[in-house]
């Protein structure tokens, strides 16, 4: 990302009766061009904080540190111990370290959709990392694939949460007529997904879990073509996480294979019928609903 390009503008929207100031939200330079600051959408300038910042929108943000004064560090190592590139970007080992997010022009904490925590969760090996550079389409996810999100929750737990995906592919054929190989793909972005999310420890209730997959699955979706292929895909988690293609009815199935390896059992509403699709489960101990394809989650009926 390339900040002197990527300014962005988010203002508070005014009605006619409400008087409330306009802030607007983004970088900010000293007239020397030596120095880049960010102001929040409070009107309040970053100091002593981490923020990640998507500046061109692109659903893809990298993660800032701000001082005292509030001046971005650069080329240097962060008060907590962290490494920052010549753009002010936190890297490890040389890799711009990212965070695929579902809206752009936020600060601070980014909608959570399970590829990175904030810095302090390194160590305990609860994040991803996106590839280096411009990441589009489907490999903003594919990296699912290709790492490991190890689980931090019991031994029995995981027992637990492992018997529930095994029923829940019993339960809902996933990948009818796929190979044993696609449906492992589709398996594995699913379980690194849901152990990322249950390792969040910011997300406290069961809807919060659940919205967080939901928020990733639509940002899946938003990458793939709407639509039938004649592979028939596009019902599929694998149509959602790999292939890039899918229908309604595909993102209910991706973002119910992550459930099923969050332990949580759902029920496909409207299953096979020409109209919209979701998952009914029961969240905090009430009727609940979760949509993929629109990244929503709540208690109570859609």
């Amino acid at each position: 990302m390339n900040r002197k390009f990527g300014l962005f503008a988010a203002s508070v929207i005014c009605t006619m009766l409400c008087a409330a100031p306009v802030y607007a939200e983004g970088w900010k330079q000293n007239d020397s061009g030596t120095v880049w600051k960010y102001e929040k959408s409070d009107g309040t300038e970053a100091k002593n904080e981490w923020l990640w910042i998507d500046g061109n929108h692109d659903c893809i943000a990298e993660c800032y540190y701000f001082g005292n004064d509030g001046t971005m560090f650069s080329s240097t190592t962060t008060p907590d111990g962290y490494q920052v590139n010549e753009s002010g970007a936190w890297v490890s080992e040389g890799n711009v370290m990212k965070c695929v997010v579902t809206t752009s022009n936020t600060y601070g904490t980014m909608p959570y959709v399970g590829i990175m925590n904030d810095p302090d969760t390194i160590a305990a090996g609860k994040h991803l990392v996106a590839p280096a550079g411009q990441v589009t389409g489907t490999e903003a996810y594919l990296d699912f694939l290709n790492d490991t999100v190890m689980s931090t929750q019991t031994a029995e737990k995981q027992a637990q949460i492992e018997q529930r995906a095994a029923a829940g592919l019993a339960k809902h054929n996933y990948y009818k007529g796929l190979s044993a190989e696609q449906a492992a793909q589709a398996d594995k972005i699913a379980r690194n997904v849901a152990n990322a999310i249950l390792n969040d420890s910011t997300k406290e209730t069961d809807l919060d879990r659940v919205r967080a997959a939901a928020q990733f699955t639509a940002f899946c979706c938003s990458s793939c073509q709407y639509g039938v292929d004649k592979e028939r895909y596009y019902r599929t988690p694998y149509g959602v996480f790999i292939s890039g293609v899918f229908t309604c009815s595909g993102s209910t199935r991706a973002l119910g294979r992550i459930l099923d390896y969050m332990g949580i059992d759902w029920d496909h509403a409207n299953e096979n019928q020409y109209t919209h699709q979701w998952c009914i489960v029961t969240l905090d101990g009430q009727r609940s609903w979760a949509d993929g394809m629109a990244g929503m989650a709540d208690y109570g009926n859609q």
